[in-house]
């Protein structure tokens, strides 16, 4: 299993963003916790996994990033995804620590490796390398 954290200019990730306004959990109601999976659309990718982390009734918590987490990565599994690239969930506009989210997706990712060998590759895009340090710290403990 591989586990990394890489630092990514934000012009660079908000260019990723864009073509994912097309589907959005406003559009579909789906509960906190949930993961969808759709076609890359314009991305380099063949599929992206929605992580569900918020709603109209609840605010982001490290509880909601957990499930959605969890979910993101049964999904992959679930279709045979052996590599995942995934953003930091909760940190932006749901303003949770950083620290606190690197520990709990260092946890599902350790939990989830212990049942699954999809995805094989997982690599967590940061935008600093501040942040990447801290996901570095806890990822070691993967290994």
């Amino acid at each position: 299993m591989w586990w990394s954290a890489t630092s990514c200019p934000l012009t660079r990730m908000r260019w990723f963003g864009l073509p994912l306004l097309r589907w959005s959990p406003r559009r579909r109601r789906s509960a906190i916790g949930a993961a969808v999976v759709t076609d890359g659309g314009d991305l380099p990718v063949n599929y992206v996994i929605h992580a569900v982390i918020r709603s109209h009734d609840e605010q982001v918590s490290l509880h909601g990033v957990e499930r959605a987490l969890t979910s993101a990565l049964q999904r992959a599994a679930d279709w045979q995804l052996n590599r995942l690239v995934m953003p930091p969930l909760g940190t932006g506009a749901g303003n949770l620590k950083l620290e606190d989210v690197a520990r709990v997706t260092t946890n599902v990712l350790e939990t989830h490796l212990k049942t699954q060998t999809f995805p094989s590759d997982v690599t967590i895009v940061v935008s600093t390398d501040d942040e990447k340090e801290v996901f570095d710290v806890w990822l070691k403990r993967l290994a």
